[in-house]
């Protein structure tokens, strides 16, 4: 179905979360879109936005072609993303 996509940049740091969900709760965003994947050093604190949010990360983008870098979000795909983060 059709709804509102709240997008953050991947690398987006946790401080900057709360006053970004604050400007953009209207007009009630319904999922999110995580961009430059490919530039974030760390992706953890995008997605606390799921759970700050209670919005599910819809889509993911790694890099500038779009829609070629776009892609769905798949579980699989954001479990790896951040294991990948947390690895020794």
């Amino acid at each position: 179905g059709i709804g509102v996509a709240l997008t953050l940049a991947a690398g987006t740091r946790s401080a900057e979360l709360a006053p970004t969900f604050r400007a953009h709760a209207e007009p009630k965003p319904s999922f999110l879109v995580l961009t430059k994947l490919d530039e974030a050093v760390l992706v953890g604190a995008a997605f606390v936005a799921t759970h700050e949010t209670r919005l599910p990360i819809a889509w993911i983008t790694s890099g500038q072609r779009v829609p070629e870098d776009l892609e769905a979000a798949r579980a699989e795909h954001v479990a790896a993303l951040l294991a990948a983060e947390v690895a020794p």
